[in-house]
């Protein structure tokens, strides 16, 4: 794994939040700040000391159109999320 910012705050506020599972967690902020790396430390950290299973953890990139339509995600003629389909 890369050497990642430590981002004790936010780490501490994800943390609080493991105790709500029926709760969404949306973490927001300008392109390139973090956000993804910031969930990727936190998904080391219930891997490792969570006894998390990783198979329990699921990403989805949403600007990867191949792996959106994978899962029923459609995209209009803008390329913009359009509707979600079950297949």
């Amino acid at each position: 794994m890369e050497k990642l910012v430590e981002r004790p705050f936010y780490m501490e506020k994800l943390n609080k939040l493991k105790v709500s599972p029926d709760l969404v967690k949306i973490i927001t902020g300008i392109r390139r700040c973090g956000k993804s790396k910031l969930l990727e430390m936190f998904w080391h950290e219930l891997i490792i000391n969570d006894n998390i299973s990783d198979n329990r953890i699921i990403s989805i990139n949403l600007e990867d159109i191949i792996q959106t339509q994978k899962i029923g995600l459609k995209f209009n003629t803008n390329k913009l999320l359009g509707k979600y389909e079950i297949y």
